[in-house]
């Protein structure tokens, strides 16, 4: 999928845009790892996974901040957009650097980032709360952002796989 102006970078920006925010809406509507806080898959991140292979660094960096805002003014509040913000931030950059290296697959980068946003969310949660015993919890989530970035990124995968062969 070849993208060549600006009006197609916006036009697909704003439709990831709003993809990646049904997809969020629908895992905050699953409560299927609910009893695990700041655990789930990350559906949304399948939409970040694609603006950086389609669209380069900079509209990923938008689409991540946007869906940061968003997300937190809709579903978490400002508490929320601080842990999402600090573990979405440093996933970024991770991922960059993964995708950068051109050694990694799309599921190395997501699994990457996806571990990378659990570390940014464990340091957040420490700095609000003043406290290191957080974590603790580290493993868990790291655990859980291996197996959350291997399906987005399998996910991704296949949509850009067929993204490419049907432009």
């Amino acid at each position: 999928m070849k993208i060549n102006t600006v009006s197609q970078k916006i036009a697909i920006t704003a439709l990831l845009t709003a993809i990646m925010m049904i997809l969020g809406y629908i895992e905050k509507s699953i409560p299927f790892l609910s009893f695990l806080p700041g655990a789930k898959i990350g559906l949304s991140n399948i939409v970040v996974l694609l603006a950086f292979y389609l669209l380069g660094e900079k509209q990923a960096l938008l689409i991540t901040v946007i869906k940061i805002t968003v997300n937190g003014l809709l579903f978490s509040g400002l508490n929320g957009m601080i842990y999402a913000g600090m573990g979405g931030i440093l996933a970024y950059l991770v991922m960059i650097l993964c995708f950068k290296a051109g050694k990694f697959s799309m599921i190395g980068v997501s699994v990457a980032g996806a571990v990378a946003h659990n570390i940014g969310q464990i340091a957040a949660a420490c700095f609000m709360m003043n406290s290191l015993s957080l974590v603790y919890y580290l493993p868990v989530l790291m655990i859980l952002g291996v197996f959350g970035g291997a399906v987005t990124g399998v996910l991704g995968s296949l949509v850009y796989r067929h993204l490419k062969n049907n432009a």
